[in-house]
């Protein structure tokens, strides 16, 4: 499985955000168009439909009925959605919720810039000398050590 990268990952919280209230502003409007809808079809069962007309006879009425039961489950829906969506759209609207977005995506920014830094760029062998002098007995409890924490 690939490794994800820090900057996807950074990417994906902030198009969750933004699809949250993309999706909140979407559901509101249907909302709204639904409760219009059932309005509509509400008047056109009392008879006061487009045309001003008698209440509808059976076949129409149950044309009606369906759609309206349509329209509620719609409606209902949208409802549900919209209270799912806004507790974080309320917390992206406020004052503390825009700087935490702005500042996702300048440090998205700043990962990517170190991220495209990271993947061009060479090692090369350096020769040093080492200048401290030979010293059996630290070498051999550095060497413990090693072993020791490598065991854990």
């Amino acid at each position: 499985m690939a490794e994800v990268s820090l900057s996807e990952k950074l990417e994906l919280i902030i198009g969750i955000l933004d699809q949250c209230k993309t999706n909140h502003s979407w559901y509101v409007a249907q909302l709204a168009a639904d409760e219009k809808r059932e309005n509509t079809l509400r008047h056109e069962l009392e008879g006061v439909g487009v045309d001003h007309r008698k209440p509808p006879g059976y076949k129409e009425r149950a044309r009606i009925a369906t759609e309206l039961q349509t329209a509620l489950i719609a409606r209902r829906l949208s409802k549900d959605y919209v209270a799912l969506n806004e507790p974080v759209v309320d917390f992206l609207d406020s004052d503390i919720g825009k700087t935490v977005l702005n500042q996702l995506r300048q440090k998205l920014g700043e990962t990517r810039k170190v991220e495209s830094k990271m993947v061009s760029r060479k090692f090369y062998r350096r020769q040093t000398e080492n200048t401290a002098p030979e010293n059996p007995e630290m070498k051999k409890s550095l060497d413990k050590l090693i072993r020791d924490w490598k065991r854990k």
